[in-house]
């Protein structure tokens, strides 16, 4: 990706896209400068993913003490009919969101 210029990573439609799932109202002058700081972020991950990890001595150590995990507690939560009923797109009892980045892979 180095070289490339960021509009071509993420575009003003995808930030205005993102903009309208998310549900909040991103004023016109700051889609510039949005444009750039995601693409930035995409582009040190696309960096990052060019890392050879298959040797072992790249692994993060463990620990040195046991992690201490919390048991699973059953807890109240958002009723499904309820959480449906604030969705603005649903297919039968699921949410529907559409997909904004297309990670070149077929997914």
């Amino acid at each position: 990706m180095a070289g490339k210029s960021h509009k071509e990573i993420i575009s003003a439609e995808t930030i205005h896209e993102m903009a309208n799932l998310a549900r909040i109202t991103v004023p016109e002058a700051d889609i510039p400068i949005l444009v750039k700081q995601f693409s930035q972020i995409i582009e040190i991950f696309s960096i990052l993913e060019k890392i050879d990890t298959s040797r072992k001595d790249n692994e993060i150590p463990s620990a040195p003490y046991p992690l201490r995990l919390r048991p699973d507690v059953e807890r109240p939560s958002l009723d499904v009919n309820d959480a449906l009923k604030a969705s603005s797109c649903r297919d039968g009892r699921f949410i529907r969101v559409p997909k904004i980045i297309e990670t070149g892979e077929g997914h």
